[in-house]
Order: structure tokens, then C-alpha cells, then sequence
């Protein structure tokens, strides 16, 4: 098995890869990143909390702040993670942006590991990619085999 022994970085990526696959304009790229977002989230939230989620997703970006250019997260209890991603998608291009977020998304699954373990965050973030494959919603209960 492959998957096994793929990084949780290289999950995380793939996740992102995965969903932004193919879209072109900036709405759908933005929610294809909020949707990658969104799937890793609704599974970090049943091991650490919708509040542990958020601490450890704003330290990451408190850690990515230099690669983020104005990217700025949704506050309170909003479902999308960024709160400004179409227009800083329009005003830095897809390339600058989708950059970003890669290096969000793998300082925040970095921060992950440190508190839960690589092996573990492998296997929660595995099952988020396996979902993504299969064309599951974000937050639909991932199937314990994947």
C-alpha cells in the first residue's frame, strides 16, 4: 500500500491538487480551496475540537503570514476558511494564492503532527484525500477501510 507510507504533507497537497484540479476561474479555484479546506477541517474537528481547529489553523498562518500576501481567515463560525480568497485570487493571480494556501495547508497539518503524530495525521489526512478521490462531500464521515 502506497498511501501508507505517503507524508502527511504530500497528502495535503494532493488534497489541494485534487480539488483545484482543472477549474479556471477564480470562483471555482477559490472553492475548490475552500473546499480542501473545508474536508480537513470537519475531520481535524472530531480529534481536536472546531476550536482546537481554529487555534492551530490561525498559528499556522501566524507561521505562513510572509507566503499568505493578504490572505486573511474567515473569523467566528463562518463554514469557509478565507474570508477574501476570490479577491486575492483577482488581485495576485492563481499561481501567488494557490501557493499560499499550499503552504497553509502544510504548515497547519505541520502543526498537527507535532501534537498528534505523523502516524496519526497521515491516516486523518489519508482519509480526507481518499473522500476527495471519491467525490464525497467535505465533512461526510470518511469510511474506516479508506
Amino acid at each position: 500500500m502506497t498511501e501508507s507510507r505517503r507524508t502527511p504533507h504530500a497528502l495535503s497537497r494532493e488534497l489541494l491538487e485534487r480539488e483545484i484540479d482543472e477549474e479556471k476561474s477564480a470562483d471555482a479555484i477559490a472553492a475548490a480551496i475552500q473546499r480542501g479546506f473545508g474536508r480537513l477541517s470537519a475531520s481535524l474537528s472530531a480529534i481536536v475540537g472546531h476550536e482546537g481547529c481554529r487555534a492551530l489553523l490561525s498559528r499556522a498562518a501566524h507561521r505562513t503570514r510572509p507566503e499568505l500576501h493578504g490572505l486573511e481567515l474567515a473569523s467566528g463560525s463562518s463554514p469557509d476558511v478565507f474570508s477574501n480568497l476570490v479577491e486575492t485570487l483577482d488581485r495576485d493571480g492563481v499561481v501567488r494564492t494557490t501557493a499560499g494556501a499550499m503552504a497553509l495547508m502544510t504548515n497547519w497539518v505541520d502543526l498537527l503532527c507535532t501534537f498528534i503524530g505523523e502516524d496519526l495525521t497521515s491516516r486523518v489526512v489519508g482519509r480526507v484525500v481518499a473522500a476527495a478521490r471519491r467525490g464525497s462531500p467535505p465533512g461526510e464521515k470518511a469510511e474506516e477501510g479508506s
